[in-house]
């Protein structure tokens, strides 16, 4: 039998600003954490980094922001078997000069 599918949450966790040119650590957290899959990040609506495996309910990714003001970033979870996909709530960050 197949095993139904569960929803899933996702949780974006980010700095409020980072500085142009230096890396900015953002994480997403799963809900539930056994979630399998994948989670995308983006910047404004396009995909930065290539899509992060998740691990213990989360995924991270290592970007570096280059352009000036604010940022609208989401993370995009794409579930494995048996996981449903789901979106973050959008988080502003405001990227400044060195």
């Amino acid at each position: 039998t197949e095993l139904p599918t569960l929803d899933t949450a996702t949780t974006l966790q980010a700095p409020p600003s980072a500085v142009q040119g230096a890396p900015t650590t953002l994480t997403a957290w799963l809900d539930p954490a056994q979630a399998a899959g994948t989670v995308q990040f983006k910047e404004n609506g396009s995909p930065i980094g290539t899509p992060a495996t998740v691990s213990g309910g989360t995924a991270q990714l290592s970007y570096t922001f280059t352009q000036l003001g604010s940022r609208s970033i989401t993370a995009e979870f794409v579930g494995g078997k048996g996981f449903a996909n789901s979106v973050s709530q959008p988080r502003s960050i405001f990227v400044r000069a060195e």
